[in-house]
């Protein structure tokens, strides 16, 4: 596995291919090829007010156990406490962030971002991040102001909507019964593989 994400860390820094793109126009982006699940870094609407980071990890582990994933921007890491998830091109670590996370601050901003895992650690460039990251951004806080229950409605007998869950949660559904992760849209209308 740490083999798998070094290769994605040098590619990620040195293949031109590798670049800022609308992943799920709207639901996400990422730091990678377009049209596949190789990525160095993915960026979801998160399941509450804010957004869901994610990338290969560099670590063994059980799927929905705990992990730690910095973000470094000029000198200073910050740290996150994650879970690991699969997803179609194998185990990711995911973390919540604020949206005004110091990472996604650098890459609005144009600085790069480097990701620590494990004992792995990889540059994520900010070149045209902006350019995807504003619209992602646009688009998850009007979804999250539609599913988060307004002040002015609140009191007694109010009517809640759900909260909405994220795109991470809505793309893999866990089998537990083989412990393993099968990419389903179907997940979020309530349906289930076999």
């Amino acid at each position: 596995m740490a083999l798998a994400v070094m290769a994605i860390a040098g590619a990620a820094s040195a293949a031109p291919a590798y670049r800022w793109i609308a992943y799920m126009p709207g639901e996400a982006i990422q730091y990678g090829i377009a049209d596949t699940d190789e990525r160095a870094l993915r960026i979801d609407c998160g399941a509450r007010d804010g957004l869901s980071i994610a990338g290969p990890s560099a670590i063994d582990g059980a799927e929905g156990s705990r992990t730690n994933v910095g973000f470094g921007v000029r000198r200073q890491v910050r740290r996150h406490s994650g879970r690991l998830i699969g997803l179609g091109d194998g185990l990711n670590f995911t973390v919540d962030v604020n949206y005004d996370d110091p990472a996604v601050a650098a890459l609005r901003a144009g600085f790069p971002v480097t990701v620590y895992h494990g004992d792995t650690a990889w540059k994520v460039p900010a070149t045209n991040a902006e350019r995807v990251l504003r619209p992602l951004i646009r688009a998850c806080r009007s979804r999250q102001a539609r599913t988060t229950p307004s002040p002015a409605a609140g009191g007694k007998g109010a009517s809640v909507q759900p909260v909405q869950r994220s795109f991470l949660q809505r793309e893999a559904t866990v089998i537990v019964a083989s412990r393993r992760i099968v990419p389903s849209r179907a997940a979020s209308s309530g349906a289930s593989r076999p």
